[in-house]
């Protein structure tokens, strides 16, 4: 049957394309791609070394997110008519919202579609949400992005997910160049600069209990979810025709054989052995057949048939047998039996083996009186065999090795050889991982090449009382320290590490701006932005944080803390420790004005510090609401420098000055290290 995309390409060849398109459109709810094919981008949210957020168990939403893209590519994969990318195929790989969007419009996407789980610092919120666009500017943008986001949330809903809705949320005063104020989500945002649309999915919770281990902890749930957004997506656009399969093909067409020799035949299909297959043989009486391996039984010729399961497709293999043309000496002690001590054995790619046989006669107390054999392999891609015996192992698969007399008897001994292919290589998701002790992380390796006999890996960590290896496979933090963690694959191929660094719980969280560090407060200009940083104790604690604002119309807050000014008011930024229950809180004053303080101290004008020592600059600027940001330097960097905070790091002994400006006015410190 023609699949609707043929029939596209046949109707642009007699003029009519342009009015099939238009069905095409108005059944489909948006326009496909000049090929035919409609385009989807999907965006596995963060990765590398943003792991976004961390599950009740420990494992990574940048991890999971991969897993059900890939699942979702892989059912739209099977379709006509749809072609999908995406943006990063690996845990290893980070692009900012920015590269993300600019690969769709590469793609000429119809849709990017960024796929995500939520958290929450309540363990109680629970299930589904996408989020879209809300520029009503064309319905391509909002209503039609609201139709394909209810197909997916009702879809995560069949899976037993709560449905939490399709929502969309602004972002300041700014417009798109073509009408209508910004989207709040960044990947959103950008990819609407591009006139793309977006929407995100945020599957289930991840500090939820019930939704993670409900529908996020195995792969087999993972690959349900990534299935549930393909078959939303291809409902929307209408598309239900699967791509042909390839066809079978067979390694080899004939074979010739003496009595009593085997020959080995594969099927693949699409790359890979095909399964589910019936063989038969034309003529049992010259050569059977089992499974694809033929044994040569008396002289003559038999076609050998093989079908996969609703004979669809048929191939053929000729088999001759021939007779060796040897006779029997007369008087001679003649070979009765050829047997191998060792009826199957295995060998790896690249190995070398030799196992001889033991001969009887048919002369009772006398050996044969020829003693030479003919060996053979029955597929001479997966081993060769010397005259002598010798089995050189070359492809990964399964033959046998025959051994022939050749003293006219005819008869024939083998052997069953099976290849092995070891693993070559070991990637990890991550090759370092910060945790607290008591947590618990997973990285997981993947083997190369995958269709290695054995693709089992070891975990063992070379310091168990730093970290332990749990018995599912998990880093678990024992105390404070750094590490070594070895993947060694079973069969003692390849070998992997990671660096374990076991982090104390931050007990406390401070909170530094460039404003007056007395201050447990910012103020912003309305429009503007400030950049704040999070300094944890004790200093081996992790400054892992994440920042919540509390009134998104007053301000705004990234992952990274920069906070911008919206609208005039007040409102208080939380920032909170990721591995541990610390927290502090900024407020935050937004002005309609830039408020210039009346007056600049520092509360020390001297400091005696000794090498390694740090501490921070003490200012007080008046008003206190003021939005002046102080700008420090050091006259020798090489005795101490001096960050954007005002923490100053004694280097070596001298003396050096700290100049801190504010607007016009400078005030300098001296430090003194000993």
């Amino acid at each position: 049957m023609a699949t609707k995309q043929s029939l596209t390409r046949i109707l642009k060849g007699i003029g009519l394309f342009f009015l099939f398109s238009v069905m095409i459109y108005s059944t489909s709810h948006a326009a496909f791609a000049e090929d035919g094919d409609v385009v989807i981008v999907l965006d596995p949210g963060h990765g590398g070394g943003d792991v976004g957020a961390i599950s009740v168990a420990g494992t990574y939403e940048r991890d999971i997110n991969l897993e059900i893209a890939k699942a979702c590519k892989a059912k739209l994969d099977k379709y006509d008519g749809i072609t999908c990318y995406l943006t990063r195929n690996s845990n290893l790989t980070y692009y900012t919202l920015k590269k993300r969007a600019s690969i769709a419009e590469k793609y000429g996407a119809d849709y990017l579609i960024s796929l995500h789980n939520n958290s929450a610092s309540s363990s109680s919120a629970h299930g589904a949400c996408v989020y879209i666009t809300q520029n009503k500017t064309d319905d391509k943008y909002y209503k039609e992005s609201k139709k394909l986001a209810n197909k997916i949330c009702t879809n995560l809903k069949n899976l037993g997910l709560t449905n939490n809705g399709v929502l969309t949320r602004s972002y300041g005063s700014g417009t798109y160049s073509f009408g209508g104020t910004w989207d709040y989500y960044g990947v959103i945002r950008e990819s609407m600069f591009n006139k793309i649309p977006a929407m995100i999915v945020e599957h289930a919770f991840l500090s939820n209990s019930g939704d993670y281990y409900g529908f996020l902890n195995t792969s087999a749930k993972l690959k349900a979810i990534g299935e549930a957004d393909a078959d939303a997506i291809l409902a929307y656009y209408g598309i239900t025709y699967l791509k042909s399969s390839e066809d079978l093909t067979i390694n080899k067409t004939s074979a010739i054989l003496y009595t009593g020799e085997i020959e080995s035949f594969q099927v693949s299909k699409n790359g890979k052995l095909a399964s589910d297959l019936t063989w038969t043989s034309s003529n049992p009486a010259v050569a059977t057949v089992n499974d694809g391996v033929v044994r040569a039984v008396s002289c003559g010729q038999a076609v050998i048939t093989v079908s996969n399961s609703d004979s669809s497709q048929i191939l053929t293999a000729t088999i001759t047998v021939e007779a060796d043309g040897l006779s029997l000496v007369e008087g001679d002690a003649h070979v009765a039996t050829i047997t191998f001590a060792s009826s199957e054995t295995s060998l790896y790619e690249g190995e070398t083996y030799r196992q001889l046989p033991s001969l009887t006669s048919d002369t009772s107390g006398k050996k044969p009186s020829n003693q030479t054999l003919r060996y053979r392999s029955s597929d001479s891609t997966v081993a060769s065999v010397d005259s002598d015996g010798t089995v050189t192992a070359l492809g990964k698969g399964t033959c046998y090795i025959t051994a022939r007399s050749t003293d006219g008897s005819g008869i024939v001994g083998y052997y069953k050889l099976v290849v092995l292919r070891k693993v070559s290589s070991i990637s990890l998701s991550a090759k370092s991982a910060k945790i607290t002790i008591g947590k618990n992380v997973l990285i997981t390796p993947t083997v190369s090449p995958a269709n290695a006999s054995d693709t089992s890996v070891v975990v063992e960590s070379l310091d168990s009382s730093i970290a332990k290896i749990t018995s599912k496979g998990r880093i678990k933090a024992v105390k404070a320290g750094t590490v070594k963690v070895r993947f060694q694959s079973k069969d003692g191929g390849a070998s992997a590490y990671a660096s374990i660094t076991v982090l104390p719980k931050a007990k406390n969280v401070k909170i530094l701006t460039r404003q007056a560090t007395n201050m447990n407060r910012i103020v912003l200009k309305k429009g503007t932005s400030l950049q704040i940083s999070a300094l944890t104790t004790p200093r081996a604690a992790s400054d892992d944080v994440t920042y919540k604002v509390k009134n998104t119309k007053i301000a705004s807050v990234d992952e990274n803390g920069k906070v911008t000014g919206i609208k005039k008011g007040h409102t208080t930024i939380t920032v909170k420790s990721k591995y541990s229950s610390a927290k502090k809180k900024i407020k935050v004053y937004v002005t309609n004005y830039k408020n210039h303080s009346s007056s600049f101290k520092v509360t020390k004008r001297n400091y005696s510090k000794s090498v390694g020592d740090s501490f921070q600059i003490k200012t007080k600027l008046t008003p206190v609401l003021n939005t002046d940001v102080l700008k420090y330097t050091s006259s020798k960097k090489t005795v101490a420098k001096v960050n954007k905070y005002g923490y100053v790091t004694c280097l070596k002994k001298g003396t050096t000055k700290i100049t801190i400006t504010c607007r016009k006015k400078k005030l300098t410190v001296k430090v003194k290290v000993k």
